[in-house]
């Protein structure tokens, strides 16, 4: 007995998207556009734009446009992130496409990282007892400086990043 034929695209009895919509929004999905973003533009669930971007599902033969989930990234690779993300202003969906990794590990990932920095900053304060040395260590403005160091007075570091910060 032979197999029913196998449906594709816009023939997927479930399907929510044209193929035309599916065309615009892997292109911007590499242009860097989020999935939450482009989600939220075509009226569907984050899994359906999700899909699309890791070649699950609308693959077509040209492949993955993001890499597929990860379980995390290093601390010196989120570091490295953090500095582009401030220098650069680059977007966390930028910045995960580059790392290989899904949007929620860069923002976790950015969160610590922005702790971190904090609670350097704010040791260096107590040290030095000056801003200077701080601003001077991380390129930072004066500004900068006294938000990571109010950020850091309200808010406690997590127990994994304090053990990461006394093993420097």
């Amino acid at each position: 007995m032979a197999r029913p034929p196998l449906h594709r695209g816009e023939a997927v009895h479930s399907a929510r998207l044209t193929e035309s919509q599916v065309r615009t929004i892997k292109a911007q999905l590499a242009d860097g556009r989020s999935v939450k973003e482009l989600a939220e533009e075509a009226g569907v669930g984050y899994m359906v734009i999700y899909k699309i971007a890791t070649g699950d599902t609308w693959a077509n033969g040209d492949g993955r446009i993001i890499a597929r989930r990860s379980k995390g990234i290093t601390p010196k690779k989120r570091d490295k992130l953090y500095e582009a993300k401030l220098r650069k202003g680059a977007s966390n969906a930028k910045l995960a496409k580059v790392a290989r990794v899904s949007e929620s590990v860069v923002a976790r990932a950015m969160r610590d990282a922005h702790a971190i920095m904090a609670a350097r900053a704010h040791r260096m304060l107590l040290t030095s007892g000056s801003h200077e040395a701080a601003r001077e260590r991380f390129g930072l403005t004066q500004e900068e400086v006294e938000e990571l160091v109010t950020y850091s007075a309200t808010h406690p570091l997590p127990k994994h990043l304090q053990r990461e910060l006394d093993d420097e």
